[in-house]
């Protein structure tokens, strides 16, 4: 890393269709620095989610106080900073996947425990959650304006890892232990989405519109 620390660093770097090195732009903080996932928009424009701790610097510092904070950036078609978002503030949040969509926005998942917060360095954005172990999906405009979320908990452990679109829904998919108390909560029956011993799959659907839940399954061994 350019700290010289004993730490990670992210980079991003793009070659030409014919494989020509074009340029790379580094992530640097005095503690890890994690890239999760990249996705390119209209125009060329990239986005790029992972996670930071303390201070993360791309074309500017981006300070934070807390630990293993998600961060969103993006770059124009050159690498240039655009503008950064992070998301952070409860006791755990993790970033599993992101997806340029079909309504031309961003949508983010992963896992979080309590509340957590979307900023841009001077405002921030509850994401409410209550539940000790949640999945979360974030929809965010090119701006970085925060259009719509929604969590999922359970008293047990959940961990999401991939969303996708299907028709007007947006689908994310992931696995559980033991009960999964938001879904049977949802679907108003204890009996449903128990999984004994291993942990068990689940696909969840959420309307495209407003993220609400819509419908989900269980997969098991």
């Amino acid at each position: 890393p350019s700290t010289a620390l004993p730490s990670f660093d992210v980079f991003i770097a793009a070659w030409s269709a014919t494989g020509a090195f074009q340029w790379v732009k580094q992530g640097t903080g005095s503690k890890d620095c994690i890239a999760v996932d990249i996705v390119s928009g209209a125009n060329d424009q990239l986005y790029v989610t992972g996670q930071f701790s303390d201070t993360i610097t791309f074309d500017a510092v981006h300070p934070n106080i807390a630990l293993n904070t998600i961060f969103l950036v993006k770059l124009d078609a050159l690498g240039n900073e655009q503008w950064f978002r992070k998301c952070g503030g409860g006791s755990f949040n993790q970033v599993s996947d992101l997806r340029w969509s079909s309504a031309n926005d961003l949508l983010m998942t992963g896992d979080v425990s309590g509340t957590m917060y979307w900023s841009d360095g001077s405002t921030s954005t509850p994401v409410p959650n209550s539940q000790p172990h949640s999945y979360f999906i974030i929809r965010a405009n090119t701006g970085g304006d925060l259009l719509d979320d929604i969590t999922m908990g359970s008293a047990s452990a959940v961990h999401v890892t991939s969303i996708t679109e299907q028709a007007d829904s947006v689908v994310v998919f992931g696995e559980f232990e033991c009960g999964f108390t938001g879904l049977q909560a949802a679907f108003g029956a204890t009996g449903l989405f128990i999984a004994t011993g291993t942990p068990d799959l689940f696909v969840a659907k959420h309307a495209a519109s407003n993220l609400a839940f819509a419908g989900a399954q269980q997969r098991s061994a």
